[in-house]
């Protein structure tokens, strides 16, 4: 349950900060980094919650299983590429103290960016990350538990390809879909009383409104990005339900209309089914503080006038 806490809070601090981790500006030049100590150093110098995080030199997993795919595969607990394909040399980090994570530090030219590869809780102690090249193109072949099942259920990794797109990681789709979007309804519901529902409804003609008593606009171009992103996503092809396996997480539902009135409605339980789902959710939740709300006043309904009876 912790580590389901903790993806969770992720998303929502990355959402905070703008679709990522707050961007630092450069105290390393990574291409001159040669050491462990280095990456760390670098680390705690973009964000203070990676201050202590230990960089082993040798890659090391409880799990036998785990450490003999780890030991195929050549894994280093660290390597330098240039992950978003923008011509400068980026790290990809993978350390299991306190915990299993794979983080990517991307080089911005003037500053640090964070992001986090594993947010799906079950990849939480166990997945893999591995560099390759198409061309020109540097893509992550991720390999992981699969999306049904547990590991008792299932005894292979399902490999999936991961590229910088939107902003993020996401499912590479070398074929997206064409959909025309109609509108986009989302939201979410928790399991604490602490938590907030909320529901964003957006249709095509940019017409937006928030929890069903705030009303505001947004730009075509902010819709036409999410129409891309679901596109590229290929929603229509993904599960309609997913579910962490987890306790007290909070609940994403949203529906897609398309093409004339069709509609595809996805339950995420946990809010991490896919990384191109994750990614969508920020930019929802990224909408919800950038629009301009106005408040819906609710005209009164007619008065009722008592009528006396007849004597």
């Amino acid at each position: 349950m912790v580590n389901s806490l903790k993806w969770l809070a992720v998303l929502f601090f990355e959402v905070t900060f703008a679709n990522g981790q707050p961007a630092a500006k450069c105290c390393y030049d990574i291409s001159r980094i040669r050491s462990a100590q280095q990456v760390a150093q670098l680390l705690g110098s973009i964000d203070s919650h990676y201050k202590n995080f230990k960089i082993p030199a040798v890659l090391t997993f409880t799990d036998s299983d785990c450490q003999h795919i780890a030991d195929s595969l050549k894994l280093t607990s660290w390597s330098k590429a240039d992950l978003d394909n923008d011509g400068r040399p980026d790290l990809l980090i993978i350390t299991n103290q306190p915990d299993h994570t794979i983080l990517c530090v991307l080089n911005k030219g003037n500053r640090y960016e964070l992001k986090t590869l594993n947010r799906h809780t079950r990849s939480s102690s166990c997945s893999f990350p591995v560099i390759r090249h198409n061309g020109k193109t540097t893509y992550i072949k991720y390999i992981r538990q699969p999306d049904r099942g547990t590991l008792k259920e299932i005894t292979h990794f399902s490999p999936i390809n991961i590229i910088f797109k939107y902003g993020d990681f996401i499912e590479e789709n070398p074929q997206p879909a064409a959909h025309t979007i109609q509108k986009i309804a989302y939201s979410t519901s928790g399991a604490s009383v602490t938590f907030r529902n909320s529901r964003l409804v957006i249709d095509a003609r940019c017409s937006a409104s928030l929890d069903d008593h705030s009303s505001g606009t947004l730009r075509p171009a902010e819709f036409a990005a999410l129409c891309s992103l679901l596109n590229y996503i290929s929603f229509e092809n993904l599960y309609e339900d997913y579910r962490d396996l987890a306790s007290d997480l909070v609940t994403a539902i949203i529906t897609i209309t398309y093409d004339n009135g069709k509609t595809k409605t996805i339950t995420d339980y946990g809010m991490t089914g896919t990384l191109g789902l994750n990614l969508l959710y920020q930019k929802l939740e990224l909408l919800k503080r950038s629009i301009r709300w106005k408040e819906q006043i609710t005209p009164p309904g007619h008065r009722l006038i008592p009528v006396s009876a007849s004597p």
